[in-house]
């Protein structure tokens, strides 16, 4: 039988990234729902996704692709405040909840992130230079009390692919939908 630190690490991490999973980011969004409603403030949700990712686990194989997501996942966690919750959401999505936080301030991560992803080297398991790794990242904000949850990750995730539409390698907010 697991320990209970054993146990919550197989519930809430994702054990290829090391990061939170899905399940943990579903609680964290419902708390920082409750928080914001009880102090009256906001916070902003964003989606990642990592674009031509496909591509890369055709060509290079699942292994390079793995070491890919890992190694976004780190700069990732090197780009966000310790306050925000960073998530695997699935396959090569992301999710950050940013709590208490402005739309510039949002819009400056975003920015970081497409930087650092571009100044980042990308290797095969091999050591041998791969494509570059862009992402599309949409975001929204949850400011008022009763929004639905669901419903907020659907508007980032509009956002998301509106981003996509547009040829990725960028970011976009739900009013600019």
């Amino acid at each position: 039988m697991a320990r209970p630190k054993q146990k919550e690490r197989l519930e809430y991490v994702d054990d290829l990234t090391g990061l939170h999973n899905r399940r943990y980011f579903r609680e964290k969004l419902l708390e920082e729902k409750r928080r914001a409603d009880k102090k009256g403030s906001s916070f902003a949700l964003a989606m990642i996704d990592l674009d031509n990712f496909k591509p890369i686990n055709d060509f290079y194989g699942h292994l390079t692709g793995d070491q890919v997501l890992s190694q976004v996942a780190a700069l990732l966690e090197k780009t966000i405040r310790p306050s925000d919750i960073l998530c695997r959401y699935a396959g090569d999505e992301f999710v950050m909840i940013f709590p208490e936080i402005r739309e510039d301030d949002v819009i400056r991560v975003a920015e970081r992130i497409k930087e650092n992803l571009a100044q980042a080297s990308w290797t095969d398991e091999k050591g041998e230079p791969i494509q570059p790794v862009t992402c599309s990242l949409g975001y929204t904000f949850y400011a008022e009390k009763g929004r639905d949850l669901e419903a907020l990750v659907g508007w980032a995730d509009q956002a998301l692919y509106t981003v996509k539409r547009r040829g990725g390698n960028g970011h976009c907010g739900e009013k600019d939908i």
